[in-house]
């Protein structure tokens, strides 16, 4: 059975403008991790969550809450399963703020829960949210790992699919 390393180290940063497939890409992450989950292949929980909708990160656990139930989210604090959370959209979770982050406010604000700490994370953004995105490099100790996504179309996405039979699931999302 594969392990993940569920540390701080294990935060990823997905970068792209609008229409470049941050949506669809971690929507294909969570229907990839799924199956290894099933197949028993991966000892971990993936969660999607939309951070514009549901994100409150003075109470993360009642943003959990809003994703899956009382006893899942009990082992997870509890240290029995970890997660893997996909969350979408920072940009339009920071606008609450008024002003570009840079990478220590989203860390220390955005992602502030002791919780989090023990959790993959998978973010997505647009670049203009993030002041300092040009120092990544020298802050590593918050996100190692940094992707950025070219545009993706939606029919790219389709015909990923299609020999799975999954259209009708991504068209759902």
């Amino acid at each position: 059975m594969q392990h993940i390393e569920h540390d701080h180290l294990a935060w990823t940063l997905l970068v792209g403008e609008l229409g470049a497939g941050k949506t669809a890409t971690l929507s294909l992450l969570f229907l990839e991790i799924s199956k290894l989950v099933k197949a028993g292949k991966l000892t971990a929980v993936p969660i999607l969550i939309r951070l514009r909708d549901t994100w409150k990160p003075e109470d993360v656990q009642e943003s959990l809450q809003k994703h899956i139930d009382g006893d899942l989210l009990r082992r997870m604090i509890k240290g029995d399963l970890k997660p893997i959370l996909l969350l979408d959209s920072l940009d339009e979770f920071a606008m609450r703020y008024g002003h570009p982050l840079t990478l220590r406010q989203i860390s220390e604000n955005v992602l502030k829960t002791p919780f989090l700490k023990n959790c993959t994370i998978i973010i997505s953004t647009r670049p203009n949210i993030i002041s300092d995105l040009d120092q990544l490099p020298s802050k590593r100790d918050i996100f190692p790992r940094y992707y950025q996504l070219l545009d993706l179309q939606l029919t790219d996405v389709k015909e990923y699919l299609r020999p799975y039979g999954l259209e009708s699931v991504f068209e759902g999302l």
